[in-house]
């Protein structure tokens, strides 16, 4: 497509040029510009596509280099093959144990593209996590013992009585009702804790230091202007908190959703592959919803 417009494109500003038309010579001046637009955007989506594959195969090798399988949901897993292996594409996906093919095939073949792209998603996520170990563990000491949402609402109880300011009073209170939706994920399903180590681990504790070191800077005290300065720092510091708790509420809902679709996706390409699905039978089930 790009060659073809800037072929013609030559060719009609030559045209122009030696028969002195302008409106030749600026038609093939607009599909030379054209063509260049077009060779831009391609050479734009291929490193867009390069880099991709390459965060996404670099991700997956800092993985396998601890980890024999990435467990996607509960039925779909993905491992490395023990040869012949380039890139992720060439990851080798199973469903309940059972061999199904190699990522690259859901690719190739349009029937399975989305379920190709919901695995593809499913992967991203796993690489934008950073770390690999084991559901998000991130390297946290396992041995370690948590304190849990309960003693973090507990403690921001606690420091609420401690602060006059509405605004540091209404952020503890909100953050301590996020950490109140996040202990009730936590009860009601299986595998949301493993995912939270960093929280407990590291952000509350953070959190609770910070506000420990005002009341140490008050108790030791800091002029007025001085606590007003650090009561106003600390009060966005809270307003981040609660967002951030906010963002891992909503991915542990994704996670969830992106489960599903995975088991789906990988169910129907078997069924597909087996030849127990007939064609336009989804299209069937689409019309009678609609």
């Amino acid at each position: 497509m790009t060659m073809v417009l800037l072929v013609i494109g030559i060719l009609l500003a030559v045209i122009g040029l030696v028969n002195m038309n302008l409106i030749l010579l600026v038609a093939g001046g607009i599909l030379c510009l054209a063509s260049g637009f077009y060779a831009l955007r391609h050479w734009q989506t291929k490193k867009q596509e390069a880099r991709r594959i390459r965060e996404l195969t670099e991700g997956m090798d800092r993985y396998f280099t601890s980890h024999p399988s990435l467990q996607i949901s509960e039925h779909v897993s993905i491992q490395r093959p023990g040869k012949d292996y380039q890139d992720f594409r060439d990851l080798v996906v199973y469903y309940d144990g059972q061999y199904v093919s190699p990522l690259s095939a859901f690719a190739s073949t349009p029937s399975f593209e989305a379920t190709y792209y919901t695995l593809e998603e499913k992967l991203m996520a796993y690489c934008l996590d950073g770390d690999f170990v084991d559901e998000n563990h991130n390297g946290i000491d396992d041995r370690q013992e948590e304190k849990r949402a309960p003693y973090y609402r507990q403690m921001l109880e606690q420091e609420m009585h401690r602060f006059e300011q509405p605004e540091i009073q209404a952020s503890l209170r909100s953050i301590s009702a996020r950490l109140g939706q996040i202990h009730e994920l936590e009860t009601r399903y299986e595998g949301v804790s493993a995912r939270l180590r960093k929280l407990y681990q590291h952000y509350l504790p953070m959190m609770l230091s910070i506000l420990e070191q005002y009341h140490t800077l008050e108790a030791k005290g800091a002029s007025a202007a001085e606590l007003a300065q650090m009561e106003m720092k600390l009060s966005k510091t809270l307003v981040l908190v609660e967002e951030a708790l906010k963002t891992m509420i909503a991915s542990l809902v994704q996670d969830d959703v992106l489960n599903i679709k995975s088991d789906m996706s990988v169910l129907e390409a078997i069924l597909k592959r087996d030849g127990l699905v007939k064609e336009g039978t989804l299209e069937s089930v689409g019309e009678r919803h609609e």
